[in-house]
């Protein structure tokens, strides 16, 4: 499938100059640089090296971004999971979670645009649905790293919600696809929100719908 290949290390531990210059596309883009114009060279210089030393690591501009945006993600999320267990309640738990959603429902759009063209641009036409665990993809182990991640969050979670009495179900299989499931639901809602027949418009009251789902489902 190409050279463009993506690996848990480059993400989670990345050597000092890979960092610097995934911090440096970071600070590009909330100054409002285009992704689509940005150079390599505005990169390296905003990083403090040179620009030979980008292809030291990465065959093309785009596969950078898609490595610098992933770090990034994988920060977003860090803290997310930080943020929830701060609190003490399952409810403002589960909504804490839809903020995450909420706030981060543009840059889920542009993680995925930015991942397709750096595989396009290694050669790797990306698969239209995610593969399944023995395809060759160029996510590579990260995407099994990041499943398995956010399943034993979701499992922490509602461990928590059934120690609380909020659900009587004691399948952990089954809370964890309630909560994956009612997330989805809302990020799906918020993708189509406007004036779509078949989504509540009223961001409180979708909300509210979709805790209730949960609870519901496992009682």
């Amino acid at each position: 499938m190409g050279d463009f290949t993506i690996k848990t290390e480059n993400i989670m531990d990345p050597p000092e100059k890979m960092r610097l210059m995934y911090e440096a596309v970071s600070e590009l883009l909330r100054e409002k640089s285009d992704m689509r114009t940005l150079k390599v060279q505005d990169i390296t210089a905003r990083a403090g090296i040179g620009k030979g030393t980008a292809y030291e690591y990465f065959s093309s501009k785009e596969e950078l971004l898609a490595h610098a945006l992933l770090y990034e993600y994988s920060n977003k999320i860090r803290a997310l999971v930080e943020s929830v267990f701060e609190l003490s309640d399952f409810r403002g738990r589960i909504y804490r979670v839809m903020d995450w959603i909420s706030e981060n429902r543009e840059y889920h759009h542009v993680l995925i645009q930015t991942f397709q063209m750096a595989a396009r641009a290694s050669g790797v036409e990306p698969p239209a649905m995610p593969p399944g665990e023995g395809d060759d993809c160029p996510l590579g182990e990260l995407r099994l790293e990041a499943y398995q991640y956010i399943y034993r969050i979701a499992d922490r979670l509602m461990e928590d919600g059934y120690k609380e009495g909020i659900f009587t179900e004691t399948s952990a299989k089954k809370r964890r696809l309630a909560v994956l499931t009612g997330m989805c639901e809302y990020g799906v809602a918020l993708m189509f929100s406007g004036d779509h027949p078949c989504i509540l418009q009223d961001d409180g009251e979708l909300r509210r719908f979709v805790y209730d789902s949960i609870v519901k489902t496992l009682n």
